[in-house]
């Protein structure tokens, strides 16, 4: 059947008429054929979006005496208490909630994040 449907398809290709015509072409007697052309696309479109393979994560930290290591690279000894941690985590929070927009919020916590305090 499959043979005989392709016979049929080539068949009616054929018995399609080929006029030319002085104003249109090949395609001019088509209703979806136009005389106006279009400028071609400056842009491609953007394909789907590429998997992400990286993630970048920045975070504050702040160690404190009870911390299951209480030293870091910066100081071989930490005297801070938890209670001072957690203050100092809340002022660096309400710091960062004074942006008036998210871009703030975010430029700020990138900023306090990068700046390793």
């Amino acid at each position: 059947m499959k043979k005989r449907r392709l016979q049929d398809t080539h068949e009616e290709e054929k018995k399609v008429p080929q006029q030319a015509s002085v104003d249109g072409g090949l395609f001019s007697g088509l209703p979806e054929a136009s005389s106006v052309t279009c400028d071609p696309k400056t842009s491609l479109a953007e394909g789907p979006p590429k998997p992400v393979t990286h993630v970048r994560a920045l975070h504050l930290l702040k160690k404190h005496t009870g911390s299951r290591r209480p030293s870091s690279w910066r100081e071989k000894v930490i005297k801070r208490t938890l209670e001072e941690a957690t203050h100092d985590i809340k002022q660096l929070r309400k710091q960062i909630a004074a942006g008036k927009t998210d871009e703030e919020r975010q430029a700020e916590f990138e900023r306090l994040a990068k700046k390793r305090i």
